[in-house]
């Protein structure tokens, strides 16, 4: 599975390098969370909280702000509350207005999925790989 996977997302992430490259240049590739699945989120005064951070590899931080949104997509997603997922997507376009990596949204959802499971999907990426969801498979959502 892993082999097709990585096939897969080796062919994306070559049509996505043009995209790839303006966002950087704008300004969209920035130190971000890097593992902001629904494990590192919580509720707190009435807000919602990010933790546990990647720390240690400054490379998994400095991410496409929409890759970072994406993960907690994803994981809502696979939770069974698309509902939620396409809430906090539309809630996050609407609040920064930032449509223009919409073309690499699938990318990132597959992505994810994958280094979240366990994998290594993409040649020469590491990611500490996260329990997968109860009541759903984040690969199987992003399939």
């Amino acid at each position: 599975m892993f082999a097709a996977l990585r096939a897969w997302l080796e062919a994306g992430a070559d049509a996505l390098t043009a995209l790839w490259t303006s966002r950087k240049a704008e300004g969209c590739v920035r130190e971000c969370h890097g593992d902001l699945h629904l494990a590192n989120v919580v509720t707190h005064d009435g807000g919602v909280v990010a933790f546990d951070c990647i720390e240690f590899d400054p490379a998994l931080r400095w991410v496409d702000v929409l890759d970072d949104v994406t993960f907690a997509v994803m994981d809502l997603d696979a939770r069974g509350r698309r509902d939620l997922a396409f809430r906090l997507l539309n809630g996050w376009l609407d609040r920064t207005g930032d449509h223009g990596g919409l073309p690499a949204l699938r990318f990132s959802l597959v992505y994810r999925a994958g280094a979240g499971a366990g994998g290594t999907p993409a040649p020469g990426q590491q990611h500490r790989g996260a329990t997968l969801p109860a009541g759903g498979r984040w690969l199987d959502t992003a399939g």
